[in-house]
């Protein structure tokens, strides 16, 4: 049963990149620069605190989300929000401060701990964004996102803090990212018309 939830997350976890990466590269949705380099760096390392203890659920899971954000900072290149506001230096410099944090220990547990802080600065630009320009976000992308974090704890056979906290987060983070989409959306075509 855990083998199962595991190949469905790892299915899902790639598919909840799809829609967003077709918005973006559709000039459609906008990506923040700031929040997905500093996303992708991140996975990176709980990636890697993920293998070193041995969390290979984890690992799968951050793993994939490593390639997906790393594909959306691509696309975000060439379309998505690259002027850097005061507000978007000062999370930048949060989220590396918490990466210099990370390299001044080698325990896993403050990796990922690092990692989850990181994750929720580093958020908050695009949460700015998708609250200002709900139009320019895709809320399709973060409700597979958050599914697959979900599973990948579902299928776990031990429950550690470098094996739940990065999931977690990221499932948390995106239930988060959707509600903000989507409640602002309605609010909006209630004052203007809708935005196809």
């Amino acid at each position: 049963m855990r083998i199962d939830l595991l190949i469905l997350a790892g299915l899902l976890t790639p598919l909840g990149y799809f829609p967003y990466i077709a918005d973006t590269i559709k000039n459609k949705t906008h990506p923040n620069l700031v929040t997905w380099f500093t996303w992708t760096l991140i996975a990176v390392i709980n990636t890697a605190a993920a293998i070193s203890t041995h969390s290979t659920h984890t690992a799968v899971f951050s793993g994939i989300t490593t390639i997906g954000n790393g594909a959306i900072l691509i696309a975000a290149l060439k379309h998505g929000v690259k002027k850097y506001t005061l507000f978007d230096f000062i999370c930048q410099a949060l989220a590396l401060l918490g990466v210099v944090l990370w390299r001044l220990t080698s325990s896993p547990s403050l990796a990922v701990l690092f990692c989850v802080l990181v994750i929720a600065i580093a958020a908050l630009p695009t949460w700015r964004h998708a609250f200002l320009r709900p139009f320019e976000e895709t809320w399709q992308g973060f409700v597979i996102g958050s599914t697959s974090g979900f599973v990948t704890i579902a299928s776990l056979s031990s429950f550690t803090f470098v094996s739940v906290a990065f999931p977690l987060t990221a499932s948390i983070n995106s239930a988060l990212m959707v509600c903000i989409i989507v409640s602002r959306r309605r609010r909006m075509a209630e004052v203007v018309p809708v935005q196809s």
